[in-house]
């Protein structure tokens, strides 16, 4: 997932929750060096609430790309939608 992540255009990925620093980690050794252009930036919030998480995605910036699109994808052992929708309202706005 997380070279697909990196193929895909994702430049700047924030993993939150369980052993969230295992996704930093895989997406970091997706990535590219750092002086590519298609490098990804990383951080891992493993001790943020998610509303704590995405007030961070609202002002954090990649060091050369501007990112004017923000997409959340949720990966865990059963759905939580309603609960993660809230936790990043305003942040972000929810695709159908």
């Amino acid at each position: 997932m997380s070279d697909w992540l990196v193929r895909s255009g994702c430049r700047y990925m924030m993993a939150w929750g369980i052993e969230c620093s295992g996704w930093d980690d895989a997406v970091d050794m997706a990535s590219p060096e750092v002086e590519c252009a298609d490098f990804v930036m990383t951080t891992w919030h493993d001790r943020d609430t998610l509303a704590e998480v995405s007030a961070f995605c609202a002002i954090a910036q990649h060091s050369t790309l501007e990112l004017p699109h923000t997409r959340v994808l949720h990966v865990a052992g059963v759905a939580d939608r309603a609960r993660v929708l809230a936790g990043v309202q305003g942040a972000v706005t929810a695709d159908a």
